[in-house]
C-alpha cells in the first residue's frame, strides 16, 4: 500500500511558521568580519568593476 505524502493545512502553517522564524532570526545574527571580508573577496572574484573615468562637468 502505498501512502501519499500529503500536508495538512495545519502542518502546512506550522512549516511556513517555523521557517519564517529561522530566516527572521538569522538575519538579526552578526556576521564576523572575516566572513564579512571572504564574501566581499568573492564578490570582486565574480564581478570585477569596470574602471570608468568620471566625466568632467562643465562649469557655467
Amino acid at each position: 500500500m502505498h501512502h501519499i505524502n500529503l500536508i495538512t493545512r495545519r502542518g502546512f502553517m506550522e512549516r511556513n511558521l517555523k521557517l519564517g522564524l529561522g530566516i527572521a532570526l538569522s538575519t538579526l545574527v552578526d556576521i564576523p568580519l572575516v566572513v564579512k571580508r571572504a564574501l566581499a573577496a568573492n564578490r570582486r572574484e565574480r564581478f570585477p568593476q569596470r574602471h570608468h573615468p568620471r566625466r568632467r562637468r562643465r562649469h557655467v
